[in-house]
């Protein structure tokens, strides 16, 4: 999730940051709740299911759409693990990620356009869009490079 917006950069909260949570739905039996981030770059929480929840290992996580952030639908991470502690209220469910959090630095970013049918540019875009476009294809290409000069070493 982008957190906070920059000229030339961004900040990313990962899904396994303790402190986000993401609104999901668990297939195939469409449970809802909340999956939250446990600290490690492996695992995601599931708290407070009911202790007759239908949720196994293997279920699918995608998100819920609930709250209009994320659409439905997004594959989020795989049940692992769900457990009933007898002396507790609500099951427990530990999830994997699909993405593998730790292995994806650099990510692009797109910014929604929504069209104005009022309005009368007929010409296309401006030059100064075509310039914007220009610094952020050179800003990608650099992160690249630099990417593939820190892997190389």
């Amino acid at each position: 999730q982008v957190d906070q917006v920059g000229y030339l950069s961004s900040r990313i909260v990962l899904i396994t940051d303790p402190d986000h949570a993401l609104p999901v739905q668990v297939l195939p039996g469409g449970e809802r709740t909340i999956a939250y981030g446990s600290g490690a770059p492996d695992r995601l929480r599931l708290n407070d299911l009911p202790m007759n929840t239908a949720i196994e290992a293997g279920d699918l996580v995608v998100t819920s759409g609930i709250g209009g952030r994320f659409p439905p639908g997004l594959p989020v991470a795989r049940i692992e693990t769900v457990s009933r502690d007898p002396g507790q209220l609500f099951a427990q469910a530990l999830a994997v990620p699909l993405a593998e959090m730790g292995r994806n630095r650099i990510v692009l970013l797109l910014e929604a356009v929504v069209s104005d049918p009022d309005a009368s540019d007929s010409a296309g875009p401006d030059e100064e869009s075509d310039e914007a476009i220009d610094i952020e294809q050179a800003t990608i290409d650099k992160a690249l490079q630099d990417g593939i000069e820190d892997e190389a070493g």
